[in-house]
């Protein structure tokens, strides 16, 4: 607090306090976090496209960390989710964060997907907080539009423009898709 006995005439003496925390103590040790909104997924996700997840892990502890492993499942790993890919983030320091990136096959996965994304699965790295290293986001993966095949006179061509009969003769026809799915 400043100027505690409002000695000095100020023209706004509401702003004299300010608090800090400061940890006295405890233990020295990473504390690897993640939160849901530092996982993000390329948008829009479409069944069949590889999509790209991505997942900002923090330490906010007093060391650094070092052979973070980051899992990402396809539903609750303690639930029979599936495990899309684990990656290792080779070294975290102190008040710092490191990024993990796995791509994803969302091929059979149209409709909403909950992905879960755990810190350092095995418990590996001794932590400040063991209970902050999991998230989980919502992905809703959607249908690929249909395709629409399309072909023209054009697009039929005979190996042969005035064949006889006995000549062999291949046909060869170009099919366009002029729809969303394979663009």
């Amino acid at each position: 607090m400043v100027d505690e006995a409002n000695i000095i005439k100020e023209c706004d003496d509401q702003n004299n306090v300010a608090t800090a925390q400061i940890v006295l103590g405890g233990s020295s040790s990473p504390d690897l976090t993640i939160i849901s909104s530092n996982v993000v997924i390329n948008a829009p996700t479409i069944e069949g496209q590889s999509a790209t997840i991505s997942a900002t892990v923090n330490n906010t502890g007093t060391l650094g960390a070092t052979n973070a492993e980051v899992s990402f499942y396809d539903g609750d790993p303690a639930n029979g989710g599936t495990l899309i890919d684990s990656v290792i983030i080779a070294s975290i320091d102190a008040w710092m964060n490191g990024l993990a990136e796995v791509s994803w096959d969302t091929m059979g996965q149209s409709g909403i997907n909950f992905i879960h994304v755990v810190i350092d699965p095995l418990n590996s790295i001794e932590e400040a907080n063991e209970n902050n290293n999991t998230t989980l986001i919502q992905v809703d993966v959607q249908s690929p539009s249909k395709p629409d095949l399309v072909i023209s006179s054009s697009d039929i061509v005979l190996s042969n423009q005035n064949p006889t009969e006995g000549d062999p003769l291949t046909l060869t026809a170009t099919i366009h898709n002029v729809g969303n799915r394979y663009r």
